[in-house]
């Protein structure tokens, strides 16, 4: 059993090591983040205490979208994407994602939703979310640009 990590909850990128953040970013993802990324204010920003994962949560016309879930290669498969979905789960009840259709992640994000939609190129997770509600995170994440180069 993987021991509990210390997930601490943020609302602002203010006083927080931006260059850690883009650093675990582009490497959890492979990916060089559009220079852009860090203007777009979160509503909630989610850390393991020694920046092992973070998680991004944005506002999406009123619904949580959890807009970037990371952790280091080195910690992945050890429970600090579980704590920090729980963290998640637990300050936002109803959220939504999206992973690109092919993600090895998506056989762990199925088992951690209580629904889905596939497309050929985007598959749209969500918690807790009514009928309407599923309509509005669909229609926002299949329309959301990438946020990598």
């Amino acid at each position: 059993m993987p021991e509990k990590t210390i997930v601490h909850n943020f609302s602002s990128w203010d006083g927080l090591a931006i260059h850690a953040a883009k650093e675990l970013l582009e490497e959890a993802f492979g990916k060089k983040l559009n220079s852009g990324y860090f203007s777009e204010k979160p509503l909630s920003l989610f850390i393991e205490k020694d920046w092992k994962g973070l998680a991004v949560v944005k506002d999406a016309n009123g619904l949580c979208y959890l807009d970037k879930l990371a952790v280091k290669k080195e910690f992945q498969n050890n429970g600090v994407a579980t704590q920090l979905l729980n963290a998640i789960f637990e300050k936002h009840p109803k959220v939504f994602w999206r992973t690109s259709a092919n993600n090895p992640a998506n056989l762990y994000y199925f088992k951690n939703c209580t629904g889905c939609m596939k497309d050929k190129d985007w598959t749209v997770f969500w918690k807790n979310l009514g009928t309407e509600e599923i309509d509005k995170a669909v229609f926002f994440a299949l329309k959301r640009k990438p946020d990598f180069e």
